[in-house]
């Protein structure tokens, strides 16, 4: 028995190598293919492995996603509710507040409504034409405070507690439906702003469209209040003559047939007219003394509205200035005579600039010493023009 020490293994590739000096590169083959199917079997089985770990991973790495898509949406749907919370708050916070902004609206209407018909009944115990009653409807009563209500300016309220009066007195007029609708977008400025050009035309019924108010650069036009005919309260109208009415003296501008030539004028609506006379019961007084003829009357009224020697001499000259170049202008004065008039002067006035003729006082009555003043002031402005005009035609002539 040999005492050489063996290592493990030695053996073996001692044998391998002596079988690869006699068999040759055949085993060598073998074994390489022995070792290749092995290495291939491990690759699968590795391949295998590493696949079934990728799925694993893969899987696993789903569920996390999946976890964190379900935390998200948890997070996602608490924030909604949050949300959703905070909203809820806030409406009805809203609610609340345009609760709270209805009730104070409400009880803003209903003290105009109380205002308005406490001083209907006060108006009513003061005038003296509240004897002769009249029913008022209850479907006009609800159309009228419903349009109250919206009405804001203090001055207006008082207005409509006046036509809440008259509408049960029988020997006055009864607001319109259209009146009531205008007054709704009355303010202190339009208020205002309407009664000033009321007053101005009150004294003969028109004003010259091209009127002015005031003098340098603090005047005014017409159309500085647009508003007022936006509103329907004035209206621009041209027609073939104007009549300058005096209380007992009138005198007329009328273009004959045939001519192209028209004045253009401002008037009150007939809507401007009901408002002014809710607003100034002289309005109405001067109206009505015009129909019945009370000329008397229609003079002192015509005084209070402001018709002065200066606001009579302006109307002259403005009426000059739209008809000195023209032709086919008659102008007449008449002259009150108990119920009927007489014309104390009637002619054509020459063209081309030539002199009107008026005589500058007329054989006429006179209700006061103002009736007079205006008057001859509105004549003397024609004669000052004929003065004038005959100078520049004898220049012309020579």
């Amino acid at each position: 028995m040999s005492n050489e020490i063996k290592i493990p293994g030695q053996e073996l590739e001692q044998a391998a190598a002596n079988t690869l000096e006699h068999a040759g590169k055949g085993l060598f083959d073998q074994l390489r293919q022995m070792f290749g199917d092995l290495w291939a079997k491990t690759a699968a089985r590795r391949q295998a492995e590493a696949l079934e770990i990728t799925k694993d991973i893969a899987h696993r790495g789903q569920l996390n996603r999946m976890r964190e898509v379900v935390a998200e949406q948890w997070k996602y749907d608490l924030l909604s509710l949050e949300h959703a919370e905070e909203l809820r708050a806030k409406q009805q916070e809203l609610a609340e507040s345009a609760r709270r902004r209805i009730v104070s609206e409400m009880a803003h209407e209903q003290a105009k409504i109380e205002h308005i018909a406490l001083e209907a009944v006060a108006y009513s115990q003061l005038s003296s034409d509240s004897d002769g009653e009249r029913f008022v409807e209850e479907d006009w009563l609800l159309r009228f405070f419903k349009y109250a209500a919206q009405v804001d300016e203090a001055s207006v309220l008082d207005v409509l507690s006046k036509a809440l009066a008259e509408s049960a007195m029988a020997s006055k007029p009864r607001i319109s439906n259209r009146a009531l609708d205008s007054l709704r977008f009355f303010d202190q400025r339009m208020k205002s702003d309407f009664e000033f050009i009321a007053q101005k035309i009150a004294v003969f019924g028109f004003l010259h469209r091209d009127h002015r108010f005031g003098a340098g650069e603090d005047s005014k036009s017409l159309d500085d209040f647009a508003g007022l005919f936006e509103n329907g309260l004035l209206k621009v109208i041209r027609q073939r003559h104007i009549n300058v009415d005096f209380g007992h003296t009138d005198v007329l501008f009328s273009y004959e047939p045939g001519t192209t030539n028209e004045f253009e004028i401002v008037k009150l609506t007939q809507l401007g007219a009901e408002i002014f006379g809710l607003f100034d019961e002289r309005f109405r007084r001067l109206q009505h003394a015009k129909l019945t003829q009370d000329r008397a009357a229609w003079a002192s009224l015509q005084a209070e509205f402001g018709l002065t020697s200066e606001f009579s001499s302006y109307l002259a000259n403005t009426t000059i200035a739209y008809t000195s170049d023209s032709v086919g202008l008659g102008v007449t004065v008449l002259v009150a005579q108990g119920a009927a008039k007489s014309a104390v002067f009637d002619r054509v006035k020459p063209p081309n600039g030539g002199p009107y003729g008026i005589p500058t006082s007329v054989p006429a009555e006179y209700s006061s010493k103002g009736e007079r003043e205006t008057l001859t002031a509105f004549l003397e402005q024609f004669s000052h023009f004929d003065q004038r005009a005959s100078t520049a035609l004898q220049g012309r002539n020579e």
